[in-house]
């Protein structure tokens, strides 16, 4: 049979959890928490410099905590703070007891701590992040009624912590993900340039009017209520690697391990041979979940494809001593990005090409198609 203890218990962990889409709430949450558990109620953020922001109310008691952790050291920290033990290595919703924090020791022997309430009780750090750290505490009016409950008020404790906890990370998650969103529509007003973003399943999530022209005057893609249809083989293979490698990795053979673009690159030529440069891009998640993964995106991202210099072939005739049949080859691979497109343009064999690459390779001194690559669009930014 439940109690009315227990009903009173979930009804505010149901507070608790309700308040991270409703931060409002928080203030008379934090009054719940301190009528059930008779205590006084502290939930504290700090910022990245580690300074009180109030946001979850401006509470004497909160700021004679902090002027206490400051004051006094966990055992066997050495000469670490208990503020700064919660702050940076603490174990999040690990129970800390309030009495066996020792006074601080100075040159000239113990130091005389700030007065501060003798209340006992249990503190935790619930969140903590780069951008904040979140520390709460429960204390209680006296010490005989802190050891009258003894276990039982660190058992009572814990489990409003932890939702505490889930409830905060959730809101903040909640409003990382805002901003987002907030400065990529932002970005968006401000591009000039064909861009969309899709997610996995390629449902458009936003595109900017010139991707829209885009998808009007090519047949690329297609349009099919609000989801993405891609038309051509090599661009679907784009996409596939995309989703297949972690956000912010490379994710096809035109990139190096350390490749600051971190893309996957298209050339792809349109009817009236005007050649676009069509990216792909994996946008970091904020945080994944870890129990059924993450919902990717793909920022897409159209530009027309550089046109290198003729100069570059008598460079590459010249310096290097390729033959005319490999400096055709090595710049129409650097200008198409794609070696079938190479093929198909120049109507040799893949055999031949190969026979074409081999020679290249020895007389630049480079390894893969990559690399070539990438020698002659360095040249192309000398000449």
């Amino acid at each position: 049979m439940i109690s009315i203890e227990t009903d009173e218990k979930f009804k505010v962990l149901d507070l608790i959890h309700r308040s991270s889409s409703t931060p409002e709430k928080w203030p008379n949450t934090i009054q719940a928490i301190e009528s059930f558990l008779n205590c006084t109620v502290c939930l504290i953020e700090l910022d990245h410099a580690h300074r009180n922001t109030h946001r979850y109310g401006a509470n004497t008691a909160a700021d004679a905590l902090i002027t206490f952790l400051k004051s006094t050291q966990v055992e066997q920290e050495g000469d670490l703070s208990a503020f700064c033990y919660m702050v940076s290595r603490a174990e999040l919703n690990q129970p800390y007891c309030k009495l066996q924090l020792a006074p601080v020791q100075a040159k000239g022997g113990a130091r005389k701590m700030e007065p501060v309430t003798d209340a006992p009780g249990f503190m935790t750090t619930v969140f903590r992040s780069s951008k904040r750290i979140v520390i709460f505490s429960c204390l209680w009016n006296s010490a005989e009624s802190f050891e009258r409950h003894g276990v039982t008020s660190k058992h009572l404790f814990q489990p409003f912590s932890e939702a505490v906890s889930a409830s905060i990370s959730t809101r903040y998650l909640q409003e990382d993900t805002m901003h987002r969103c907030a400065l990529l529509e932002n970005s968006f007003k401000a591009q000039s340039q064909p861009v969309c973003i899709v997610d996995e399943n390629l449902n458009v999530q936003s595109m900017t009017g010139e991707f829209k022209d885009f998808l009007a005057r090519t047949d690329f893609f297609t349009l099919q209520q609000d989801k993405l249809i891609i038309q051509c083989r090599d661009l679907f293979a784009c996409i596939q690697n995309t989703l297949a490698a972690p956000p912010r990795q490379i994710v096809d053979e035109f990139a190096e391990p350390n490749d600051e673009t971190r893309q996957c690159e298209h050339i792809a030529t349109t009817t009236d041979r005007h050649r676009l440069r069509i990216t792909f891009r994996k946008i970091p998640t904020v945080a994944p979940d870890k129990t059924r993964g993450s919902l990717a995106y793909i920022l897409i991202e159209v530009k027309s494809a550089t046109r290198l210099s003729d100069n570059i072939k008598n460079v590459l005739n010249h310096n290097f001593g390729l033959s005319k049949g490999e400096v055709r080859l090595a710049y129409d691979l650097a200008t198409s990005g794609s070696l079938n497109e190479t093929l198909a343009n120049l109507n040799i064999t893949r055999n031949t090409a190969k026979t074409h690459l081999r020679r290249i390779y020895e007389k630049t001194g480079v390894q893969t198609q990559v690399e070539l690559m990438r020698l002659i669009l360095g040249l192309a930014g000398m000449y």
